[in-house]
């Protein structure tokens, strides 16, 4: 099943892709390994190629599709948006994640994070999940201590996001 996550705020955030580095290439400049593609026909004249694997990790935040907005009823803020990333595992994309939330967040607001698998939006979040970040004092939880200069790549690193789990980032 596909992990969702989805991200909220009480003010617009801006919707697109962050961290994400593809370069734009004409169709019949594309080489693609087997025979399987010699005679493929494209239907654009141009698509995006990422040259590296580092340069495809980030994120994209668009608006939630009608069929998932009942997942709006696990956030406070009113402002609903899907996060899409390879977001499961520890690496760049956390980090752009992370780095996005602190980019809109100012002082005295909040951003919350929560994901969920497809399909389970109804479902209840597992409070045992809840986690609290302050990239004011540069607090995770209740016990870890982010370095001030470090911080987004201490989250990079070592955050995972897991299902029915629900985050505040806050700043104050």
């Amino acid at each position: 099943m596909t992990l969702h996550h989805y991200i909220a705020a009480e003010k617009k955030l801006p919707m697109g892709s962050f961290g994400l580095n593809a370069t734009d290439i004409e169709v019949d400049k594309v080489r693609l390994p087997g025979k399987k593609y010699k005679n493929r026909v494209y239907d654009k004249e141009r698509v995006s190629v990422y040259q590296t694997e580092d340069t495809s990790l980030g994120i994209e935040v668009i608006e939630v599709d009608n069929g998932y907005k009942e997942v709006k009823k696990h956030f406070n803020h009113s402002l609903v948006y899907e996060v899409v990333g390879y977001l499961q595992n520890p690496g760049k994309s956390i980090k752009e994640l992370f780095k996005y939330v602190d980019q809109n967040l100012s002082e005295g607001e909040s951003i919350e994070v929560y994901s969920c698998l497809d399909g389970e939006e109804q479902k209840p979040r597992d409070n045992n999940l809840d986690v609290v970040i302050n990239l004011k004092t540069y607090q995770l939880g209740k016990h870890i201590k982010l370095d001030k200069k470090k911080y987004l790549q201490q989250l990079g690193e070592s955050f995972k996001l897991e299902n029915k789990q629900f985050i505040q980032v806050i700043k104050e």
